[in-house]
């Protein structure tokens, strides 16, 4: 009682009771303190709340300015995505009628190669002259072919050599060698 009679009479406010006067107590204490505290900042040489709250303003000014890079770069990042994308769609676009293209060369190629089944061959030679000539086959001249290309074959000639020698494909002298071994498996099966 006497304490709160004291800082009634002190004040000379009537009506306030003791926990509000420690109310008042306490936080006259915590703003002598900050001050203090700020007073001793100043005087170590610390930022004064302008200094630091300048402080703080640039650096939020830095990492705006980071931040607007970073959108300028993800914007740059997402055009050359659209950009790649779209030459890919075109190279993809390109390469699909590519091969439309060579499929239906195939499909041509194909039924002249059925067409031209029965017929003489045909055999475009260049000269020295650098002038094609055109020499026809008969028959006649593929059985001769044949017989040459079985004798250098069985004189141990390789396909490469046969061809140069007879002025033939590769592939014309492995057919040719297939097909008789084919004949001689035949043969031999119908014989057994």
């Amino acid at each position: 009682m006497f304490f709160n009679g004291l800082s009634v009479s002190l004040i000379g406010v009537e009506g306030i009771s003791g926990s509000q006067i420690a109310i008042v107590a306490v936080l006259g204490a915590l703003g002598a303190l900050m001050l203090i505290r700020t007073q001793r900042r100043l005087a170590d040489g610390g930022p004064s709340p302008r200094a630091y709250a300048r402080e703080q303003m640039g650096r939020l000014r830095e990492e705006r300015v980071v931040h607007d890079q970073m959108v300028e770069v993800a914007a740059e990042v997402q055009q050359v995505a659209r950009e790649m994308s779209a030459q890919l769609d075109g190279k993809f676009i390109k390469l699909e009628k590519t091969l439309r293209d060579a499929d239906e060369r195939i499909q041509t190629l194909e039924a002249m190669i059925r067409r031209a089944e029965g017929k003489p061959k045909v055999d475009l030679t260049v000269s020295d002259e650098s002038k094609p000539t055109l020499r026809t086959f008969t028959k006649a001249d593929r059985e001769a072919n044949r017989a040459r290309i079985f004798e250098l074959a069985d004189a141990g000639g390789s396909r490469a050599h046969i061809a140069a020698k007879l002025h033939v494909p590769a592939a014309e002298v492995d057919l040719v060698l297939s097909v008789r071994r084919m004949k001689e498996q035949a043969a031999a099966t119908a014989n057994s």
